[in-house]
């Protein structure tokens, strides 16, 4: 029974070691998304803020998939969905990163009736305000 055990088992550990091997050759020396030369400068800044916090920046980016990508742009070249909501990677042209966090503390309150207003707690605000910084542009 042990030598059938060692006969099928070896076969399969050598398999997974070698779709291991593979899967590890394919990916950059260390595992983050770091920039490469085919990426713009936002590209770059956009990998790097990803993998300075994972979890702010994916907290971030899932508030505003949930919340706000109805209505503005989230990405770095996506359309806006609504011709009046200014897309996330031009906000800085309007306001600083200090004065957005302030606003989003307060409660986004704006006369346009398509958006809502919303209360969120500080946590929430860091993280929305550093995924948006992601978005800026490199200067």
């Amino acid at each position: 029974m042990t030598i059938l055990l060692r006969r099928l088992a070896l076969p399969a550990v050598m398999t997974l070691m070698a779709v291991t091997a593979c899967q590890d050759a394919a990916l950059p020396s260390d595992s983050t998304s770091a920039a490469t030369p085919q990426m713009t400068p936002e590209q770059a800044q956009f990998a790097a803020f990803q993998d300075q916090d994972p979890w702010r920046f994916g907290q971030g980016e899932a508030m505003a998939e949930t919340i706000c990508a109805a209505c503005h742009a989230i990405g770095l070249d996506d359309m806006r969905p609504h011709q009046d909501a200014p897309a996330f990677r031009d906000l800085s042209a309007s306001h600083s990163m200090d004065s957005l966090r302030e606003r989003f503390l307060q409660g986004i309150m704006t006369d346009h009736p398509a958006m809502l207003d919303y209360q969120f707690e500080p946590e929430e605000v860091d993280s929305l305000i550093y995924y948006i910084s992601a978005l800026q542009p490199v200067d």
